[in-house]
């Protein structure tokens, strides 16, 4: 009987100290990150958990790399998170930067092609453009590129014209 009830407050005692790290774990995941200022981070294509967080580390995003993957696995997010250029903001918690990463929040930046501008000089606005990949060469047939506001990721070329 006595090895029962030592058997019953050792599992006691293991139980109390699990939920005790559970819920530190979940208060660091949930409360305000370290981050001062926006941030701008680029996941390449292909990255992993392990180098994504490192990259979140570098730039101070997150301040517990062993949480961040702990919650990753632990939320079956790993697998689902997204390439591209992220802004986060101050503060933001573990919570929601793997909710942005899974939900592929990214950056879209815009340029704008107005009215009445020749091939050549549309082409010198696009070269101009320091998000864009100059993977063009030469000057497109006249009228073939359309006035427009076109969305666009960090690194696309200019195909999507």
């Amino acid at each position: 009987m006595k090895f029962v009830s030592s058997l019953f407050a050792v599992c006691f005692l293991f139980l109390a100290i699990g939920a005790g790290v559970v819920s530190y774990g979940y208060t660091v995941y949930s409360a305000a990150g370290p981050l001062k200022q926006p941030v701008h981070v680029t996941v390449p294509k292909g990255t992993g958990v392990s180098s994504i967080t490192s990259l979140l580390e570098e730039n101070g995003v997150i301040d517990n790399p062993l949480l961040f993957k702990v919650a990753t696995r632990l939320t079956d997010k790993h697998a689902s998170l997204k390439a591209g250029e992220y802004e986060f903001l101050p503060r933001a918690s573990m919570s929601e930067v793997l909710s942005k990463l899974e939900q592929g929040d990214i950056i879209l930046r815009q340029v704008t092609i107005p009215e009445g501008l020749t091939s050549f000089e549309i082409m010198r606005l696009l070269k101009n453009d320091k998000g864009l990949k100059q993977d063009y060469e030469g000057v497109p047939e006249e009228g073939s590129l359309l006035p427009n506001t076109y969305a666009y990721q960090k690194g696309d070329g200019t195909a999507f014209i």
